[in-house]
């Protein structure tokens, strides 16, 4: 069985039609003969169109697939960036902190040892000024001491040189009452005799 030609001519004209008759052939494939005759140039130009469109879709596609990638690649890198930046930022910000810290800390021990030294000096001053109270004081009390020995010293003189006036006043008032007695006796001889 024969087929129609592929290509019938530009110029308008229906092709050449099958050498084969019309009572070799079935009648659905005269049907396909008519068809073919009647609309193949348009199914061709269809098919070259479809084609073509085919072809532009999946070249446009391919472009949009690499127009993608690519925005996908530099939104990649620009979150890699944002990234490594925000990374950058917070590595400063945790050195920031860490020399605040460590500033914080030497003002802290700075400030302690300062303290230190002033506890130091003041429990040192006020170990000197007790030191120097006790002395006052024991140099006060020896003075005191010294003062009270010296006026029970005098005192004690003056009681010895009492009790001896009183002891030499006791004798010659003995010595008168001996005397007195002695009259007494004389004059109770004189009144007897």
């Amino acid at each position: 069985m024969a087929k129609p030609n592929p290509t019938p001519p530009k110029n308008g004209s229906p092709g050449p039609v099958a050498t084969t008759p019309a009572a070799e052939a079935p009648e659905g494939d005269n049907l396909d003969r008519v068809r073919n005759i009647l609309f193949g140039q348009k199914a061709r130009d269809l098919d070259d169109r479809l084609g073509k469109s085919e072809q532009r879709i999946l070249r446009e596609l391919g472009e949009l697939r690499t127009a993608l990638d690519r925005r996908v690649d530099t939104l990649e890198a620009y979150v890699k960036e944002e990234v490594a930046s925000f990374g950058r930022r917070l590595a400063a910000e945790q050195t920031a902190r860490s020399d605040s810290d460590t500033d914080l800390e030497s003002s802290i021990n700075d400030l302690g040892r300062s303290m230190e030294r002033k506890l130091t000096a003041a429990r040192d001053a006020n170990e000197e000024s007790a030191r120097e109270l006790r002395q006052s004081v024991l140099e006060r009390s020896n003075a005191l001491r010294d003062e009270l020995s010296a006026k029970a010293s005098e005192l004690f003189e003056a009681i010895e040189t009492a009790a001896a006036e009183l002891q030499h006043r006791k004798t010659d008032r003995a010595a008168l009452a001996a005397l007195l007695n002695d009259v007494a006796l004389r004059l109770s001889a004189d009144d007897d005799a």
